[in-house]
């Protein structure tokens, strides 16, 4: 089976992106994807419970009950994905190819490839519709106030996935480089999606390539931005 993906506009994340989790009915100053459709998860979706000690951080666009994002299953199998050209590569590796960054990634199970690709689907269409990943972290609202300067490309084919993520400008490769190596530390190496990375996104914002968009960025954080 192959199938191919082409999202634009991002994640969780990522990058998603993978680790995120959406706040619903966010506003976005730049436009809220009028294109983009709803998603249906793929039918496999092994566990529909979410714990209770998620519900500070989970809400109805990417709970697992509603069908969507795959978080739960995602953080606790995290160890079925490895590097594709080394099985026993935990986290997945991280590649870097001008300005764009990829993750060739092999899957236990055909069923794992496919949660993975439709969780990477589920997270580019919640930041579509205006709903924030993570609002507590301001590096992920930051990803939401730049989701139409990124760009997301899954391919599957049987157990294999390959995620393409590219940034249109300077400012938006840094933060997909950022998120990127925090996916792979953290959510593929251990299953743990607890950590702030809101110091990066202020260190991203204060970089002379992010000055034509740091003060809009930063109003949008101010009016986004949840923390715990």
């Amino acid at each position: 089976m192959k199938t191919k993906t082409l999202l634009i506009s991002l994640m969780a994340t990522a990058l998603v992106s993978c680790g995120g989790e959406a706040s619903a009915g966010k506003g976005n100053p730049q436009g809220n994807g009028s294109g983009a459709g709803n998603v249906s998860e793929p039918a496999v979706t092994p566990d529909t419970t979410t714990e209770t000690t998620e519900s500070t951080e989970t809400s109805e666009v990417e709970t697992e009950s509603s069908g969507g994002a795959n978080i739960k299953y995602l953080r606790e199998n995290h160890d079925h994905y490895s590097h594709y050209s080394d099985t026993s590569s935990y986290p997945v590796e991280l590649h870097i190819n001008g300005d764009q960054v990829y993750w060739d990634i092999q899957a236990n199970t055909e069923q794992d490839a496919t949660i993975l690709a439709g969780h990477i689907e589920f997270m580019g269409n919640a930041l579509e519709e205006g709903n924030i990943p993570r609002a507590w972290d301001k590096l992920f609202v930051l990803e939401a106030f730049l989701h139409e300067q990124i760009h997301t490309e899954v391919e599957q084919e049987d157990t294999r996935v390959t995620i393409y993520k590219t940034g249109d400008n300077a400012c938006a490769y840094e933060l997909v480089k950022v998120h990127a190596s925090a996916v792979s530390n953290e959510f593929f190496a251990t299953g743990d999606i607890s950590a702030d990375h809101s110091s990066a996104a202020d260190d991203i914002l204060e970089m002379d390539i992010c000055a034509d968009q740091r003060d809009e960025a930063e109003a949008f954080i101010a009016e986004h931005w949840e923390p715990k």
